[in-house]
């Protein structure tokens, strides 16, 4: 609230000299004309500064929705899928296998081939997330076809060393060493591809999913005459129900009844916030199910995402 002016400053006002001549002529008759000029030049001055005020403040509103519009808020509140799958896509990798040809006809002997047979996710810097299952599918088909597991990343591939899969959750994390892109960079250049760089920052995460919870993963389906490289999918679904705790997770939970069916494990699962909740491990059917379920190992209990995980193995 406005201070009321005091005595003094009341007095003061009053004898300001256009007050005071404006008070003096109406004591002097035929000063009225004169008075009234005064007044309408004042007007006159009074609705220009407001004319001004109004300009200049127009001025400022139109700069500040400059600004606005080419700074606009973050993406990371926006809850819908393009946003995080745009995001996730450039995390996803393949797992698999680099190997000599030779293995399968004495003309394919020297030929490096590749074979994925499983998901990961980048996490952080240097650390691909994926599940035990994956890991174990990718060494087994190393041993087979004598050659070694890697991580794929669009035309490129990195080696890895393996840390102990962590008991409580059932999940990995892989550290990404050297990355070879050399013949691949020249294969992208043929066909006008671009080597980019896979998304490396901290991703957000949560130990607490919730039963009918919207998720979705990206992976290599079914889908055919795919647009791009890789051939990736999205697809969605909610949390049916969680599993009963057991010795290689302490929380898994599964989903609706999925329309496609799911090629590979090691896919990220996330909300449509773009927090990740898993890692897609397995699939599932019931005997009513018109199709199959999928089974997602959760965070908790991995050290990276649970304080009391060491405790637990």
């Amino acid at each position: 609230m406005e201070k009321s002016p005091t005595s003094r400053e009341q007095l003061g006002i009053l004898f300001k000299w256009k007050n005071l001549f404006k008070t003096v002529s109406t004591l002097i008759p035929g000063t009225g004309p004169m008075l009234e000029i005064q007044n309408q030049l004042e007007g006159e001055a009074i609705q220009k500064n407001l004319q001004h005020l109004e300009s200049t403040n127009k001025e400022h509103s139109v700069r500040l929705k400059q600004i606005e519009e080419a700074n606009p808020s973050s993406l990371n509140t926006v809850e819908d899928w393009p946003y995080v799958v745009a995001d996730y896509s450039q995390r996803l990798v393949g797992i698999g296998v680099v190997y000599d040809g030779g293995i399968h006809s004495p003309e394919q002997n020297g030929e490096e081939l590749i074979q994925t047979v499983a998901h990961g996710c980048f996490v952080d810097k240097n650390e691909v997330l994926t599940c035990s299952e994956a890991l174990a599918l990718a060494y087994k088909l190393a041993e087979l076809r004598k050659g070694k597991a890697v991580i794929f990343h669009e035309v490129g591939w990195f080696d890895f060393d393996s840390g102990e899969i962590d008991k409580a959750s059932g999940l990995v994390i892989l550290k990404t060493t050297e990355r070879y892109t050399a013949r691949w960079q020249k294969a992208a250049e043929e066909y006008g591809l671009k080597l980019t760089i896979p998304l490396e920052t901290k991703v957000k995460s949560t130990i607490q999913p919730w039963i009918g919870q919207d998720i979705g993963f990206i992976h290599e389906g079914e889908a055919k005459n795919v647009m791009g490289y890789p051939k990736y999918q999205f697809d969605s679904s909610a949390i049916s129900h969680f599993r009963q705790p057991s010795d290689y997770a302490l929380k898994v939970f599964v989903t609706g009844v999925l329309s496609g069916r799911i090629l590979m494990a090691g896919a990220p699962v996330f909300t449509r916030q773009g927090t990740l909740v898993g890692i897609l491990a397995d699939t599932e059917h019931y005997e009513s199910d018109a199709g199959r379920r999928a089974v997602i190992k959760s965070l908790l209990g991995h050290p990276k995402y649970t304080a009391f995980s060491k405790s637990t193995k």
